[in-house]
């Protein structure tokens, strides 16, 4: 039955590449990226460890900048393209608000979030929650941002004097520890064994969409249903679900019950702020205008956001700095 499958999604992969080829507009498309094999693509340039995949994306971008800021790639039967030009890319994200089908990728775990939302949901739910991205909200976080920073300086400290290190692990357990605080109001600087397995569900289930992107035979919702890693993204819902549905419904509680807590930073100051999902049951209870599968999808899109971009932002910033000494010493001297 499996094997059936491949063939169908295989001659359909081959039917659309050559309509595809035969129905390209040439005199408009941005050039295409040279490597690129029959049916799949470029879609082996994804296959790899992660040295390979630096590499593979550094030399994307080295060919958009020699094109002008923009070049075109095939994965399968779709065109992707590489934007390296920062106008361009403006251009583009203020106009293309409908998002394309690999997002859907993320939507087991996201739903209709700000991320993978259509964009009737999404323009809504936007202008409904642009309050709580004021700057007013978010200096309340300035003593919980700056206490973890210590706290990721602290634990790189342990790795000076010792060499070539992984600093992804750091940074990504930095980041989610923060996310989680600001989002959910949970404090996973407390390792026991719930939090513990929110840990590492929700970095598995990052593995697992990065594992379908690379693996282009995946992209089929109907191949990827038989497959492990849907299996195991499976397994990581039940515990990232679990674990918003809990928190949420204990910060309804205490809503309704007016006793919402204002959680205290650590700080010297001892300001105080409050977490994302309050605001949303703020705006829930008070307004009626989101259930609570929606302020789940939007916790979750919070630490998808908060946790993969603030950690990738410092991994990539330490990479550079260490890459260019000169710019490191500038750094350290300011």
């Amino acid at each position: 039955m499996i094997v059936l499958i491949l063939i169908w999604t295989l001659c359909l992969l081959c039917a659309y590449y050559l309509w595809n080829q035969r129905s390209r507009d040439t005199d408009n498309e941005p050039p295409m990226c040279p490597g690129a094999l029959p049916v799949i693509g470029h879609a082996h340039l994804l296959i790899g460890d992660s040295s390979y995949l630096w590499q593979a994306m550094v030399d994307l971008a080295n060919k958009s900048y020699a094109a002008g800021g923009v070049v075109s790639a095939a994965i399968g039967p779709r065109t992707i393209y590489v934007v390296t030009d920062p106008d361009d890319f403006f251009t583009v994200a203020n106009t293309c608000l409908q998002k394309d089908g690999f997002y859907d990728f993320a939507k087991p775990w996201l739903g209709e979030g700000l991320v993978t939302g259509t964009l009737s949901i999404w323009r809504n739910h936007r202008k409904l929650l642009n309050p709580a991205f004021s700057n007013t909200v978010l200096d309340g976080f300035i003593e919980v941002f700056n206490s973890q920073s210590r706290r990721l300086v602290k634990d790189l400290s342990v790795e000076v004097g010792k060499g070539s290190f992984d600093h992804w692990t750091y940074t990504r357990h930095n980041a989610l520890e923060t996310i989680c605080l600001t989002a959910l109001g949970v404090d996973f600087t407390d390792h026991n064994l719930l939090n513990s397995q929110y840990v590492v569900a929700a970095e598995q289930i990052f593995n697992t969409m990065v594992d379908r992107f690379q693996k282009f035979w995946l992209h089929s919702s109907i191949t990827f249903r038989f497959s492990g890693v849907k299996k195991k993204q499976d397994e990581c819902l039940k515990i990232l679900h679990n674990m918003s549905n809990t928190v949420l419904q204990r910060r309804k509680s205490e809503f309704i019950g007016n006793v919402l807590p204002e959680r205290k930073t650590g700080g010297s100051t001892r300001s105080k702020f409050k977490a994302f999902m309050d605001l949303l049951l703020e705006l829930s209870i008070e307004k009626g205008v989101l259930n609570d599968r929606e302020i789940r999808e939007h916790v979750d899109t919070m630490i998808v956001g908060g946790h993969d971009t603030s950690a990738n932002v410092l991994m990539y910033t330490l990479i550079l700095l260490g890459s260019h000494p000169a710019a490191q010493d500038r750094v350290y001297e300011e």
